[in-house]
């Protein structure tokens, strides 16, 4: 058998995995403080950014309560839900203009005491679904919204309190008189602030220190593409030009306030202490972690080596001890890739970043099908996807990848009658019985047996992890089908 080393843990619905690393642990009292790192492996999007460690790594041992703005912050404007029947011009006008708002912010919380959802509603919390943690809503009401503590059935607290203020801005492409803009300023998270123990026993300080003002463009190429009817032309159909262009797109942004990043966790029996990189004069990423016992003295020292480039892709973790002996390594390899910032239609890399892209639209107006510039390419869709990590015992992993390629099989028709009428059926039942629908239904145009069913793909997915001993060169692979 190989040397024991860290298995991915395979989610076989989405071909995705998640790697674990536990760095650091001691307790206070009878609870366990645990710092680590979690990597997902698969495939990003053009769009998205590191976080505190780089791309595609999260600190485990800390926590938040993030809020997804669903319309406009619950505590900007006034929820009113109508059903269809009762929603008058004056509603509608209501919604479009942002003085109501029909949709509650969905807020999701991850510590080490849990993780969940949940939705506030005049004050009253409802978790979704309902679990053994209780919600409360603590402290002073500030910019509107109040503090998060969440207890466990054991009695421990989590309490959130370090926030972090965003700001929205939009500007549509078509500005129209009277347009009102849905801007806004709002909370965007809660960080872990403190826990407190059992019968407030002990309590464990997370501090945080301020990190740089950034920004976040969401500006993408239009997702439609306009069609003028002109019977004066012979052509009779004029597609409308869709231009590469911030003046040509809806404008939107959000600039990120006042971000926070882990500066120390504190106990009475042990801490730990942040160091960062600031090689980017707008982002902080943590760089390494040190350990101290209760008088103060090291007893771990870790390193977080990253390529220093704009996604931060992290190269090597290193644990020494206090006289810098090695501990432990892991040096980690991705597939490079000069990637498009425009990716496919699900926005996954799928071109050259110096591929011209004059035609934004997800239709090629020539031939009406989807846009060569828009479609799938594996070659770039691995694009800082991981490939490969070393451990210090010489273990090789090698992580192989394959379109994410879903059938979608066609019905007859009888089958989507049936689908049709069972779903009407199941919703007026209660109050009108709906007949019985024959399989035998005579569709006016029925589909063609030979026609071959439709594909989609959506990035990458695992087909193998391969795992070798450089030294004994022993191997052994695991192989996932979908």
């Amino acid at each position: 058998a190989l040397p024991q080393v860290r298995q991915a843990e395979v989610d076989l619905s989405t071909g995705t995995a998640t790697l674990s690393y536990p760095l650091l642990e001691w307790t206070v009292g009878s609870y366990p403080v645990r710092i680590g790192l979690s990597y997902r492996v698969g495939a990003f999007t053009t769009d998205e950014l590191p976080g505190w460690i780089g791309l595609g790594w999260n600190l485990t041992g800390a926590g938040a309560v993030s809020r997804t703005v669903m319309g406009q912050p619950d505590e900007l404007r006034t929820f009113e839900m109508r059903k269809s029947g009762d929603a008058d011009i004056d509603y509608i006008s209501d919604l479009t203009d942002y003085r109501k708002d029909a949709s509650l912010d969905r807020y999701s919380y991850n510590c080490p005491g849990g993780s969940g959802q949940f939705v506030i509603q005049n004050g009253h919390i409802t978790q979704l679904p309902q679990t053994n943690n209780k919600i409360e809503l603590i402290g002073e009401e500030e910019r509107g919204v109040r503090d998060f503590r969440i207890t466990t059935p054991d009695g421990t607290r989590y309490e959130f309190c370090e926030r972090e203020l965003i700001s929205y801005h939009y500007i549509p492409f078509n500005l129209y008189a009277g347009f009102i803009p849905p801007d806004y300023m709002a909370v965007s998270s809660w960080h872990l602030s403190r826990i407190i123990l059992t019968e407030s026993a002990d309590t464990i300080r997370y501090e945080y220190a301020a990190a740089p003002f950034w920004s976040r463009d969401h500006n993408r190429p239009t997702e439609s593409i306009t069609v003028r009817e002109d019977p004066g032309k012979p052509e009779k159909y004029f597609w409308l030009p869709q231009i590469a262009s911030g003046m040509f797109v809806n404008n939107n942004r959000t600039d990120f306030e006042t971000s926070v990043i882990p500066q120390r966790i504190v106990s009475r029996s042990g801490s730990v202490e942040f160091t960062y990189d600031r090689t980017q004069a707008f982002r902080m990423i943590i760089s390494g972690m040190i350990h101290r016992d209760a008088a103060g003295n090291i007893v771990k020292k870790i390193t977080l080596a990253t390529d220093r480039k704009g996604r931060y892709k992290l190269q090597k973790i290193t644990i020494t001890g206090a006289d810098d002996t090695l501990i432990d390594e892991q040096q980690f390899f991705y597939h490079e890739r000069d990637s498009h910032y425009y990716g496919d239609l699900f926005n996954y890399p799928n071109a050259s970043s110096s591929t011209p892209y004059s035609i934004t639209t997800m239709l090629d107006p020539e031939t009406l099908e989807l846009n060569a510039r828009r479609k799938p390419n594996f070659n770039y869709a691995v694009s800082d996807a991981l490939r490969q990590t070393v451990s210090a015992t010489g273990i090789v992993t090698d992580y192989v990848y394959e379109s994410n390629t879903i059938r979608l099989e066609k019905t007859t028709a009888p089958q989507r009658a049936r689908s049709i009428s069972d779903t009407i059926a199941g919703n007026i039942k209660p109050i009108l019985p709906w007949p019985e629908v024959p399989d035998t239904i005579i569709h006016p145009d029925p589909p063609n047996p030979a026609a071959p069913d439709s594909t989609v793909t959506i990035g990458i997915r695992l087909k193998s992890i391969r795992q070798r001993d450089r030294i004994t060169a022993r191997e052994q692979t695991r192989t996932f089908s979908y």
